[in-house]
């Protein structure tokens, strides 16, 4: 199973805010893994996807079977003038929220 979380969900609050809202994902998927049996493994990398670092989270069986977060950071808009909107319609590049990679239309 795969999700993609596109926004950071920052809502202009700061770092503390988006990161708190990132576990909060995180933490919904484990709860989630332990209806699976075996045992559950989280890891954290960063893959490369055209060109653009994205924070993984991978929660492993041992029987192989797995649940993966795609983190891309996104600013939501709020208390940023440069949001998806303007991505698609302007061609507005946008930066994640940790500065991580650019995303350009």
């Amino acid at each position: 199973v795969i999700f993609i979380q596109i926004t950071a969900g920052d809502a202009g609050m700061g770092t503390a805010w988006w990161e708190a809202r990132e576990e909060a994902i995180v933490a919904s998927v484990q709860e989630v893994t332990t209806y699976q049996p075996g045992t559950v493994v989280p890891t954290r990398s960063i893959e490369t996807i055209n060109g653009h670092p994205i924070n993984v989270v991978t929660f492993s069986w041992t029987n192989g079977n797995y649940f993966r977060v795609y983190l891309m950071r996104i600013p939501d808009g709020i208390g940023n003038p440069v949001t998806l909107d303007t991505l698609f319609t302007q061609g507005t590049p946008l930066e994640a929220i940790d500065g991580s990679t650019t995303y350009p239309s």
